[in-house]
């Protein structure tokens, strides 16, 4: 056959000779059907010429040994002339027919299966070269080329997936039992060009294609440019001294190596990773896709399945632990579960575990890691500080804890180890004129501030404002608590925005950038600690130095301690060369959290009444009837239970006088309005503002616990309590120690004064929460009064003084409005949830301390210096980036506490039965509830001249003019310095960090003295008596003359502005 041309099929006009071949029936054995005698033949192969079967008549004579087996043919017959094929309609052949025709041909040419297939599927037996060379067809070349291509590109009826499928089930090509190749199906180590049999050997090069693919798609994802390495750089231990900014920079910055940042551990890691697996290890993904999901039924009801562990997030898991087994510098996902067992505070063993899995990195890589993102921190905190168009403040705390040696030797010693720790705050919303160092020296200069007097803090104060702020918690109260008036909360929350709003109002809600500092030992107990930890905050770590400073305003704030410490330092440098030597670029600023705190304790001091008192006005009485304890210290009382308590308790006590204004025989309020709504009744919501208005004027303002200790006939008719006809006194005026001619209400102007601090600090925490900074800022001026009245804490009296004056007097306006909008954070960038530096401030002081008791090192060693202090910031916040990262719903960071309503019916249960706030003539229990606002507009001329003059006098060194000021119980607020050791008693925190109250929908939710001896009865001049000179029982101290006067002139003020209280 080689060098034979195959002949043309018969039929055509050009009809060649047929080659001289052996029949292939020739080569069969006797058994086969084709050498049957009744085998029909019609046709010629196109290859050798032989015959080929058909079913119909034999179109051409059959060979003629099966005529006459003796007869030898030695070639065919004579042909006959055949009738042209398209002619003649044949029936078509079965597939057993075709499939017996191509094995005969196959045997015909002396070839095995194997070798027909090798040839057919050979891309160089049918190519142009090969047929002109072989002397071949090129058309049938071309044609047949054409053939094998439609079968592999699969446009044939047959694909090769029909095939493959036959040669899997075929039975021949499984190995027996007992052959080695029937337990090495998809084996990945012999390879499969080894294998015999079909099955083993599709296995085998199925398994060993898709491991190369696997490899060859590992090699690619592991690069460094796809985002998987965690370069941690493993650093010298530098020295707790030297670890500076600097460094950090530098280490920051080495050549070709993207360091680990903060930013690649974010919420978006895990879900990028999963789409970077998926999308460039496409084989390995659909894998362990099939691994992990099944076919499941679903829901006769048709409801979705939970997943509690989503695929997506298992393979992406999976594949990063494989990843990181083959190198260990893929190691992002790894890292972030470190960063989360880390920051809740998980055992070192877990570490040691959870790496041989590869699911964490070791705790020393954990620790390289940490110090490496906080060089990265503290370079990008010193680019803010030298940048010329971002600003920054500082806010800083003592942190101290008690160190115990378990094994005493020399040089071990049981310590109280103290140190600081800060945080750089972000400004936002600043104009570049605010900074200026120079206007600020120029106000300074001028000496504003002492001009300023007691009428002029009281007109700084926007009198009207507070008046509606409080008519609106009036009425915010009574729509949360009746469920009738639930649908009336969104037009009580509008008009806070609207009538509430005081400049400057809060803007967009944004996350605040905060950005924590290394920590160190200074003690802030000193002021050369002080100049410690100043210097190291702004000089070693952000780079302020002498020689290389922005010249420009820094805001260093902190609580009242701090705030005291950063003004001994200005006055004790204030004689340097420079403006940096001086610290006159720092500018002090107290935050609003420990203030907040010392006029919690005030308000508990002045109600909770004594021991042995039966007053139904106190607050001990309150406590008692709930179940609450008493605070064991009223100087510095624990501020999330007393706050609980008190709101709770405020909150009936404004009820019950909802209940008397609406009816003051009615029994149950909610029974009331139910009866209201049930005839469609209701009232409006502007009939409900003018009650809130009447009782702001009843019984919170100032002047309602004067009016309810005169007699009735004096008493103005806008601010009177409905009164008690029945009521008959039970104790004389000796027995009550009051006057003998007292006509008032005692426990109704405790209680009106109690209403007036409570209103005043729930504003406090509801403005706080909204960010609304113009409304805190109201407050404070207020509660400077109460301050100089109460002599609670004098030094917190200096404090207020100090940044009102500074605020209001020495600052230019750009300033003010910046240091204003920026003086509350929210770390969550979520409406409702700002808090005070202070506060946020304590928060980050909790990680630190319980991680240093576990590494039991001072607070400038290296493991709290360099590797957890300057990831404080981002270590709180981990763990709810973590469940966002898994898909998890946040957990809510409210306390999930029970509700309070059994308690609030037994308080107005109480308060009904008692008539608290209901006016009843000669009423007293002997405890006497001041009011601190009106006793400090008596004392403040007096303080506020103090103060001046000694801040004048610590302020000019050189020209100090000293006043004999006699003993003052107020000196350290006027400017002394007192002992250093009274700072950290006076600045003890509480063993947790308080709860942060956020704002949600207008309610406040948590998410984490003994009696001052005020003469309240000289300042208001009233005493209770119906004299028309207002004498009292003379029984006035010497002196409160002047008190008197300035009373009255108090009432006069709030008279004259339009019935606005403060």
């Amino acid at each position: 056959m080689q060098g034979a041309r195959p002949q043309a099929p018969p039929g055509r006009d050009a009809r060649a000779s047929i080659a001289a071949a052996t029949p292939y029936h020739h080569r069969l054995g006797p058994e086969d059907p084709l050498t049957s005698p009744g085998f029909a033949y019609s046709a010629r192969c196109p290859l050798c010429g032989s015959w080929a079967p058909s079913d119909v008549p034999p179109a051409v004579p059959p060979p003629a040994h099966l005529v006459d087996d003796a007869q030898t043919v030695s070639s065919p017959p004579a042909p006959e002339p055949v009738p042209d094929p398209a002619a003649i309609r044949q029936d078509p052949r079965s597939k057993r027919e075709k499939a017996y025709a191509l094995m005969a041909c196959i045997s015909a040419l002396g070839l095995t299966v194997g070798q027909a297939l090798d040839l057919m599927f050979d891309d160089t037996q049918f190519s142009y070269n090969a047929a002109t060379a072989e002397d071949l067809s090129l058309s049938h070349a071309q044609s047949y080329a054409q053939m094998v291509g439609a079968f592999l590109r699969g446009r044939s009826s047959h694909r090769v997936s029909h095939v493959l499928a036959r040669w899997m089930r075929h039975s021949s090509g499984l190995p027996a039992l007992n052959h080695p190749e029937r337990s090495q199906m998809y084996s990945l180590t012999t390879p499969w060009t080894e294998f015999r049999h079909a099955r083993s050997i599709l296995t085998g090069w199925a398994a060993q294609t898709c491991a190369a693919q696997l490899a060859a798609e590992t090699r690619e994802i592991i690069k460094p440019e796809h985002g998987l390495h965690a370069m941690i750089k493993t650093p010298l231990r530098p020295s707790s001294t030297t670890a500076s900014s600097s460094l950090s920079s530098g280490s920051a910055s080495a050549p070709k190596r993207l360091l680990v940042k903060w930013s690649d551990l974010g919420e978006t890691t895990v879900s990028e990773a999963g789409q970077l697996f998926e999308a460039m290890t496409p084989l390995l993904w659909g894998f362990l896709d099939r691994v992990t999901k099944k076919k499941r039924r679903p829901y006769p009801s048709g409801a979705v399945r939970v997943e509690y562990r989503p695929a997506r997030i298992v393979i992406t898991g999976v594949i990063g632990q494989l990843l990181f087994c083959r190198r260990r510098t893929v190691n992002v996902l790894a890292l972030q579960r470190s960063l989360t067992l880390f920051a809740t505070r998980a055992s070192t063993i877990v570490y040691r575990f959870e790496s041989r899995f590869a699911c964490t990195t070791t705790f020393n890589t954990l620790l390289d890691g940490l110090r490496t993102a906080g060089n990265e921190r503290i370079a990008y905190g010193a680019g803010i500080a030298h940048s010329a168009t971002r600003w920054f403040k500082l806010i800083f705390d003592n942190v101290q804890r008690y160190n115990r040696q378990h094994e005493m030797r020399f040089g071990r010693q049981n310590a109280m180890l103290k140190g600081a720790a800060g945080t750089l705050v972000e400004m936002v919303r600043f104009s570049p004129e605010a900074w200026d160092l120079d206007e600020k020296l120029r106000l300074i200069a001028l000496g504003r501030r002492y001009d300023v007097t007691t009428e002029t803090l009281f007109d700084l104060i926007d009198h009207e404002h507070v008046h509606i702020v409080r008519s609106l918690h009036w009425l915010q109260v009574i729509v949360e608590y009746i469920p009738e008036l639930e649908s009336l909360r969104p037009e009580v929350e509008r008009m806070f925005h609207e009538l509430a709003a005081k400049a400057p109002v809060a803007g967009p809600v944004r996350k605040t950038n905060v950005i924590s500092l290394r920590s160190n030992a200074a003690d802030l107990s000193y002021t050369s600690g002080v100049a410690t930890a100043v210097d190291d905050f702004l000089g070693t770590q952000l780079g302020q130095t002498k020689d290389n400073w922005n010249r420009r305003i820094v805001i260093v704030g902190g609580d009242g301690a701090t705030y005291e410490g950063l003004l001994r330092l200005k006055r004790q440098r204030q004689n340097h060369d420079t403006h940096f030597e001086k610290y006159d670029f720092v500018e002090p600023e107290p935050e609003f959290w420990h203030m907040k705190w010392t006029d919690l304790s005030r308000i508990f001091a002045a109600h909770c009444g004594p021991e042995d008192s039966n007053d139904p006005s106190t607050l001990r009485a309150s406590l008692s009837l709930i179940g609450r304890k008493v605070p064991s210290n009223l100087l510095k009382v624990e501020f999330d239970s007393s706050l609980d308590s008190l709101m709770l308790i405020g909150m009936a006590r404004m009820l019950d006088c909802w209940r008397v204004m609406l009816d003051p025989d009615c029994y149950d309020i909610l029974e009331y309005f139910t009866e209201k709504a049930s005839t469609n009744n209701l009232p409006s919501l502007d009939h409900l503002f003018e009650l809130a208005q009447k009782l702001e004027n009843t019984y919170s303002s100032v002047r309602a616990h004067a009016c309810a200790l005169k007699t009735r006939t004096r008493q103005p008719a806008d601010a009177r309590a409905p009164e008690d006809p029945e009521w008959l006194r039970k104790m004389s005026n000796e027995e009550t120690g009051e006057a003998g001619d007292f006509g008032g209400d005692r426990l109704l102007a405790n209680a009106n004064s109690f209403l007036n601090d409570f209103l005043d600090i729930r504003e406090w925490c509801h403005s706080t929460a909204a960010g609304e900074i113009g409304r805190v800022w109201e407050m404070v001026k207020l509660v400077s009064f109460k301050f100089a009245g109460s002599g609670h804490n004098p030094r917190y009296l200096a404090y207020v003084l100090d940044t009102i004056l500074s605020i209001e007097f020495e600052c230019s306006p750009p300033l003010r409005t910046s240091r204003m909008e920026n003086w509350l954070v929210n770390l969550s960038g979520l409406p409702g949830h700002y808090v005070e530096g202070d506060h946020m401030q304590e928060h980050f002081i909790k990680p630190l301390t319980a991680h240093s008791q576990r590494a039991n090192a001072a607070y400038d060693g290296d493991f709290e210096r360099n590797v957890l202090s300057p990831n404080l910031d981002n270590l709180v916040q981990l763990t709810r980036r973590m469940e966002a990262a898994v898909g998890l719903r946040q957990r809510s960071q409210k306390h999930t506490a029970m509700h309070c309503k059994p308690e609030l019916r037994t308080l107005l249960r109480f308060y009904r039965t008692e008539d608290l706030h209901r006016f009843c003539v000669g009423r007293s229990h002997g405890h006497k509830a001041p009011s601190h606002f009106a006793a400090g507009y008596a004392k403040m001329p007096t303080l506020l001249n103090t103060f001046l003059s000694n801040h004048k006098g610590d302020s000019n060194v050189f020209d100090r003019s000293y006043t004999e000021t006699g003993d003052n119980d107020n000196e350290m607020a006027a400017g002394g310095d007192g002992e250093e050791e009274e700072r950290i008693e006076d600045d003890d925190e509480p063993d947790e960090p308080p709860d942060i109250y956020c704002l949600e929908h207008g309610t406040m939710t948590a998410v984490g003295l003994q009696d001052v001896d005020v003469d309240i009865e000289g300042a208001l001049g009233y005493e209770g008596s119906d004299d028309e000179e207002g004498d009292g029982d003379g029984e006035q101290q010497e002196g409160d003359e002047e008190d008197d006067i300035g009373m009255e002139e108090l009432l006069q003020r709030l008279s004259d502005d339009d019935g606005a209280t403060a």
